[in-house]
């Protein structure tokens, strides 16, 4: 069993009391785990890991599964977390093998279909839920981001100034 350096614990899965500070993250051939510093119970444990390091099956807490595929190339396929045998969420992802760029995620538990499009530099420049419009993002020289979302405008830039004057007004 091999012991990593201790992390700070921040977000909690569950109602479980834990105190602030810091627990350890162990690991064997096959699994890892965070327990809880207090009473050593498991907060997390990756049951299932592939040839190439990807957690495939893993438990928050004490009842709660979550399980991951992936495709050919190795990128995210399928994320389902599970109550016992009953599903409570199930998230389906498509991605462009030659780029890396998600081109789909369909939400299906929360009925959400999400198609993403990028232009030739792959920055995002479409998205469109369900069967709704197109929502655009154009990107001009100087400026890192000009996006139109909903009919609302938006600039993002790269110095606190500009922020401010935005913020500002």
């Amino acid at each position: 069993m091999k012991l990593f350096r201790r992390i700070p614990f921040f977000i909690f899965v569950m109602p479980v009391t834990v105190k602030a500070g810091h627990s350890s993250v162990v690991t064997s051939s096959t699994t890892a785990s965070i327990p809880n510093a207090e009473n050593n119970t498991i907060l997390w444990q990756a049951n299932t890991i592939n040839a190439l390091g990807q957690i495939t099956q893993s438990t928050l807490g004490s009842s709660l599964h979550r399980v991951s595929g992936y495709d050919t190339y190795h990128l995210p396929s399928q994320i389902q977390l599970k109550d016992g045998n009953t599903v409570i969420d199930h998230v389906d992802y498509s991605f462009n093998p030659a780029t890396g760029n998600l081109t789909l995620r369909n939400d299906i538990s929360n009925s959400r279909n999400e198609f993403f499009g990028y232009d030739a530099l792959n920055r995002l420049d479409t998205l469109r839920l369900n069967s709704g419009a197109f929502n655009r993002m154009t990107y001009y020289p100087g400026v890192l981001a000009h996006t139109i979302l909903d009919g609302m405008k938006w600039v993002q830039t790269d110095t606190l100034k500009d922020i401010l004057e935005l913020i500002m007004g």
